[in-house]
């Protein structure tokens, strides 16, 4: 689970009339969607800075129950046909969770630990590894194919959909 997630964090793109047009018009990418219930695994937004640098922003579903988000930032470039980034030590350091109170007990030490166990598990394995992403149509969505250190990583493969930020998607088990 761990370094398929960190995938969202780095991958979910589109650019320049390529890979993230359709960032450019305002529509979100949705990672593993559920259609009917609404839902991603991760949702992922870009936005442009001065200078054409390039912001990935990421919600990764961390852990199923509670529901824990992670929300984290990072830069990416486009390089052919592919989103590429590598997530920094500085980008985690400045990321933040969203929990969904499910009566879990948010002080409980057993809780913390299982949160930092996560993201150490998704980070470990990817926190300054070049990690490409290409989309490839198929039937009516997208199958995001990924590479670290231009190795492909065809178990890392994902389904991916554009959404409109208010067409209701959310970030779920």
């Amino acid at each position: 689970m761990g370094v398929a997630l960190a995938v969202a964090l780095i991958a979910g793109q589109v650019a320049d009339a390529g890979p993230l047009e359709a960032a450019w018009k305002g529509q979100l990418q949705c990672y593993q969607p559920d259609t009917v219930r609404k839902t991603c695994r991760s949702l992922a937004e870009y936005r442009r800075a001065p200078g054409g640098s390039i912001t990935n922003i990421a919600h990764v579903l961390l852990i199923t129950s509670p529901t824990t988000v992670w929300n984290i930032e990072s830069p990416v470039r486009i390089e052919a046909d592919a989103i590429c980034g590598a997530i920094r030590q500085q980008d985690i350091d400045a990321s933040d969770m969203t929990t969904v109170m499910d009566g879990t007990d948010m002080e409980d030490p057993k809780f913390h630990k299982r949160v930092d166990g996560a993201v150490e598990a998704v980070t470990k394995a990817i926190v300054g590894r070049d990690i490409c992403t290409r989309y490839v149509a198929q039937d009516t969505y997208l199958i995001a194919k990924v590479s670290i250190d231009g190795v492909a990583q065809p178990a890392m493969d994902q389904k991916v959909i554009w959404v409109a930020p208010d067409a209701g998607f959310r970030v779920e088990p």
